[in-house]
C-alpha cells in the first residue's frame, strides 16, 4: 500500500507550510519502509490508497481510483467533507491528540482569566500611571463559562475551568449527559446564552453550525458577555461581532481561527481595540505525538478494520 501526505490546498500554501510538511515526512517515513510515502505535489494518484489531509486541492479526490481511507491532520474534518469529490462511502477520520487538548486548554483559560481579572485595563492603566484596585469580575462570583461543542477538546476545557472554581456550562446540538456540569442542547440554547458570560465555541464545522456566532446569537449573551472562538473561522459572522462590539453588546472577543488565513493586511480585526487575535496556534498537533495515530489507521486499513476516531459523515464530526 501507499500512503499520500498532502498539506496545503494551493502551491502558495505547500511553498508557506514546507518546514512544516517536512517535519511530518521525518515523522512518518520514520516508521515506513522507503517508497511506502508520497508526499504533495509528488504523488502518483493512481496508487494512493490511504491519504492524510489538511487543506487538500478540491476534486483530487476523485482522482485516487484505489483510495480506501482519509485521516485529517487535524481535530476537524471539514476540509474534507466540503469536497464534493468525496466517495459518501469512503471512511474519514480526524486525529485526536492529548497534548493538542492540552495546549487549546492553556488558551482558554488564559483568556478567560485575562478577562475576567481585566488584566489588559490593568496594562492599560500602567501606561497612564494609574493606581485603580477595581475588583476583578469573579470576586462578585458572577462569571460563568458557557462552553459550545463538548467532544474531547471541549470536555478537557471545562474539567481544567472547574479545578480552578470556575462555574461551567455546556451546550451541543444533541444532548450529552455529563455528571460535572449542566449540560443544553438545541432547545436550552437560549436559556444556555444567557448565562454565558464568557462563551467559548469548540463546535465542529456543519452546516448547522457555520455562521452560529452571530448578531441574534450574541445579543442573547448577558449584556457585556465575551467571545473566544477556538474551532473555525467560519462559525462566526466577522460583521456581527464587530457591531456586537461596537455598541457595548460584547466587552470583546479572542480569535484564533478566521475565514481567511493569514489574516488580511487590512482586515478591521487587525486594529479593532475590542479584539484580540492570535494565528491559529491555540493548539499545534505535533507529528512525533501524531504520527503513531496516523499510522495506526494506516494498518487499520490494510486489516479492513474501522478506523480510530471514524467520523459520522452525515453528523460532520
Amino acid at each position: 500500500m501507499t500512503i499520500g501526505l498532502i498539506i496545503g490546498a494551493t502551491p502558495e500554501e505547500t511553498k508557506r507550510r514546507e518546514k512544516q510538511i517536512h517535519q511530518w515526512r521525518e515523522a512518518l517515513n520514520a516508521q515506513l519502509a522507503p517508497g511506502e510515502l508520497q508526499v504533495w505535489p509528488n504523488i502518483d494518484q493512481s496508487t494512493i490508497e490511504y491519504l492524510i489531509l489538511w487543506n487538500h486541492p478540491i476534486g483530487m479526490l476523485k482522482q485516487c481510483p484505489r483510495l480506501k481511507a482519509v485521516t485529517s491532520l487535524g481535530a476537524g474534518v471539514n476540509h474534507i467533507l466540503a469536497d464534493e469529490s468525496l466517495p459518501r462511502d469512503l471512511p474519514v477520520a480526524r486525529v485526536t491528540d492529548t497534548v493538542l487538548s492540552r495546549d487549546m486548554t492553556h488558551y482558554v483559560i488564559q483568556a478567560v482569566l485575562n478577562q475576567s481579572r481585566m488584566l489588559d485595563r490593568f496594562r492599560e492603566g500602567q501606561t497612564r500611571k494609574e493606581w485603580r484596585q477595581t475588583p476583578p469580575f469573579t470576586l462578585n462570583d458572577e462569571l460563568t463559562v458557557g462552553i459550545m461543542g463538548l467532544g474531547e477538546i471541549g470536555q478537557h476545557i471545562a474539567r481544567a475551568l472547574q479545578s480552578i472554581n470556575i462555574p461551567v456550562i455546556g451546550w451541543s446540538r444533541r444532548l450529552k449527559t455529563l455528571e460535572s456540569m449542566p449540560c443544553f442542547d438545541e432547545a436550552g440554547l437560549d436559556e444556555f446564552l444567557a448565562n454565558s458570560h464568557i462563551l467559548v465555541c469548540i463546535l465542529p464545522l456543519t452546516p448547522a453550525t457555520e455562521g452560529i456566532l452571530n448578531l441574534e446569537l450574541m445579543q442573547k449573551l448577558p449584556k457585556g458577555a465575551y467571545i473566544i472562538n477556538i474551532a473555525r473561522g467560519q462559525h462566526l459572522v466577522e460583521a456581527d461581532l464587530i457591531t456586537a462590539c461596537d455598541n457595548d453588546q460584547l466587552s470583546g472577543a479572542k480569535l484564533d481561527v478566521f475565514h481567511t488565513e493569514p489574516l488580511p493586511q487590512d482586515h478591521p480585526f487587525w486594529t479593532h481595540p475590542k479584539i484580540e487575535i492570535t494565528p491559529h496556534n491555540a493548539g499545534v498537533s505535533l507529528p512525533a505525538n501524531v504520527a503513531p495515530f496516523l499510522l495506526e489507521n494506516y494498518r487499520r486499513v490494510q486489516r479492513g478494520e474501522t478506523l480510530l476516531n471514524q467520523v459520522e459523515i452525515t453528523q460532520g464530526y
